[in-house]
Order: C-alpha cells, then structure tokens, then sequence
C-alpha cells in the first residue's frame, strides 16, 4: 500500500506541483502540534469545515485532582479572507487516571465551524490554561465550492481509525454514524483510512 502511495503522490507530483494546502502543518512555540482541514457539503450557503489537532499530552501541563489528572487548554482559529476575519474558539479538557503515562498519549481533536465557500487564511492558537504557554500556526484553507448539479465529493480526511459508532462515542468524532479517529500528521501505518462524502 505504501508503496501505491509514494507512486500515486510521485505522479501527481510531475503532473501538477502540490499546494501548500494540500499538506498539515506543524505549529511553532512552547506546545508543538500537528493540524490539518476538511471541508464538506451542506444544503445551505455555510458548508461545514472541520480542524483536525494532534498534540502529545507531555506538552501540556496536568494537574492531580481526586485520582484523576486534569489539563485544560484552548484552541483559537481566526479565518482570514480578503474582506473580513472571523473567529472561533474551543476549550477543552483532558481527564485521564491518576498514574497514567501521558510520554505516549495524544489528544486528538475534530474542531468544526460553518463557513461560506472560499480562499482563507487561518491562524491557530493551542493554549494550555494551566502554564500560559501556547504553540501556532498558520495554514491556507479552501472551503470549496460544492455544485449541487453534479455529483461532487468532499475533502478527503485522513483518519487512524475508522469504526461503528457507540451511543459512548465522542460527538464530534462521528460522521454518518462512523467514529472517525483523525490522523492529522498523515502517518501512514499498514493501513490507509480515508474518510469523503
């Protein structure tokens, strides 16, 4: 499968130079983490885009509290166009047990906002609540523009894991009844996930 990969990404190479866009972005600062994008269709003028965040937990400051260790952070994104900006932000925390080895662990997000079709500039902010510090970034964002008239696909999301959904399962990680993991560093394993409507 690799090696389809390599041969497909080669091709598409020598035919058409691959934009900026097309490849995650890793953030600079105190908090390094991985971030990639999605857009898909929706039958209204605000298509839906999602922010797939990657960050290593020893990044983040963790706190003991009733067995429990606790981080709180905030992630910020400000869209850019040519004519406006607009903001929005997410605030998360992390609560895993007490003991747990946090050198191995990831967090992984699925941030979603609706957007009007388009050419963005994004900026994004991880802070961690707990030590002020915070890590950045900045990616190009196409939001595309879905013709209803003909059959079209979405952005293709990369994902680690692709399962069934549980009633348990985290919200925004579901799609038509899928959990879809993100993988938003694009690491291929044995396998390839892919996630399109």
């Amino acid at each position: 499968m690799k090696y389809i990969l390599f041969s497909l990404c080669l091709a598409q190479a020598l035919l058409a130079p691959i934009s900026g866009e097309d490849i995650p972005v890793m953030a600079r600062g105190a908090i390094p983490f991985w971030i990639d994008r999605a857009g898909f269709d929706t039958p209204d003028s605000l298509n839906y885009g999602e922010l797939y965040l990657q960050c290593p937990c020893q990044h983040l400051t963790f706190s003991e509290l009733n067995d429990h260790q606790r981080a709180a952070y905030r992630v910020e994104a400000t869209f850019f166009s040519k004519r406006d900006s607009m903001p929005f932000k997410w605030e998360k925390q992390i609560v895993t047990d007490a003991g747990t080895d946090l050198r191995d662990q990831m967090i992984t997000e699925a941030l979603s906002f609706r957007i009007a079709p388009g050419t963005y500039r994004v900026h994004i902010r991880l802070k961690d609540l707990q030590a002020n510090a915070e890590g950045t970034c900045e990616l190009a964002f196409t939001m595309p523009e879905f013709d209803n008239a003909a059959p079209t696909i979405s952005d293709i999301q990369f994902a680690h894991r692709i399962d069934a959904a549980n009633t348990q399962t985290t919200r925004n990680l579901v799609k038509n009844g899928f959990k879809i993991v993100p993988n938003a560093r694009r690491s291929i394993a044995t396998t390839l996930n892919i996630y399109f409507e």
